[in-house]
């Protein structure tokens, strides 16, 4: 794959950039009471049939058959980078072999002309997390898009993998949500700016005409969303640590703001249903998709600050 090319490279490189530094101080923060809040599922949920995937650098554990149904789509990290798991669905009069092709050009159309993203989920590292859809009956690709530090996307370093989909007898219907939250051009519909803590599930919608994410990030105390904002908006050579000596963000020994759940890029008319189980803090949704020209669709308005409280 071109580096220069590449889809992911432009959309994630400041998420590329701090996670490098979530990576060298993983350990540190799953030590602490916030990264582990989200590797509790929503015991007041449905109970679902669940398809667990463990995702490492750069590979996914999972089972090779699943039935359709509603399920539990359940994303173990167990490595120390950010990764998500797109369920890319082979297209009806598409083939494995064309998604397998796609998948190894370097631009984005490609994977898009012969298959569609269900959505997934998405975790933060040495944590897991749910979102529960309406699985469909089919051949699957999971890959994770998230670049490496030289903007390689993780698919194309060999994390992916082949699901097949068979039809089943379950008679789950949609969870019952706390709140609905629509992806659309270029925002998150529906946000509410405070939420209460504890466990809910958010019904995430993309009902926009472009593929759309929900990231979740936690700030870090002293972080104001303003400062995460121009941190994800500086130049890709800019570090996540440029701050002005004697502010907050400039005398933290750690990274200002660790991304923590969320929904793989999901393809028009689809939904996820999030499980969280928030702590009180100050976070930020934010969408990393490009548009047409690689600009990112956070820096056209698609992020938005919430309070728990």
């Amino acid at each position: 794959m071109h580096r220069a090319e590449s889809l992911f490279e432009t959309r994630l490189n400041r998420r590329t950039t701090i996670q490098g530094m979530v990576a060298v101080t993983v350990a540190g923060l799953l030590a602490g009471p916030g990264t582990a809040a989200f590797a509790r599922r929503n015991q007041s949920a449905t109970d679902y049939p669940e398809l667990v995937i463990v995702a490492t650098e750069y590979a996914f554990d999972g089972p090779a058959t699943f039935e359709s149904g509603w399920t539990r789509l359940t994303l173990d990290n167990q490595g120390v980078m950010d990764h998500h798991a797109m369920f890319m669905r082979v297209n009806d009069d598409a083939t494995l072999a064309d998604l397998e092709a796609a998948l190894l050009e370097p631009a984005f159309e490609p994977m898009f002309a012969v298959s569609t993203s269900l959505g997934g989920p998405s975790a933060a590292p040495g944590a897991s997390a749910s979102v529960i859809i309406n699985l469909q009956a089919g051949t699957y690709v999971l890959i994770c898009a998230i670049p490496d530090a030289a903007g390689v996307p993780h698919y194309a370093l060999g994390m992916q993998a082949a699901l097949e989909v068979t039809e089943g007898t379950a008679t789950s219907e949609a969870p019952a949500a706390d709140s609905n939250v629509e992806l659309m051009e270029m925002q998150f519909h529906n946000l509410a700016s405070e939420f209460a803590p504890g466990p809910q599930i958010w019904q995430v919608d993309n009902t926009g005409g472009a593929v759309h994410e929900l990231v979740v990030a936690k700030l870090a105390p002293g972080i104001t969303f303003e400062a995460a904002q121009a941190m994800l908006l500086a130049p890709a050579e800019a570090t996540p640590m440029d701050h002005t000596e004697g502010t907050p963000a400039g005398d933290m020994a750690g990274p200002p703001f660790t991304f923590v759940a969320g929904t793989a890029p999901m393809s028009q008319h689809h939904v996820n249903y999030v499980e969280f189980d928030f702590e009180p803090a100050e976070y930020l949704a934010v969408c990393f998709v490009p548009d047409g020209t690689g600009a990112p669709h956070l820096a056209l308005g698609m992020i938005m600050p919430f309070t728990v409280a």
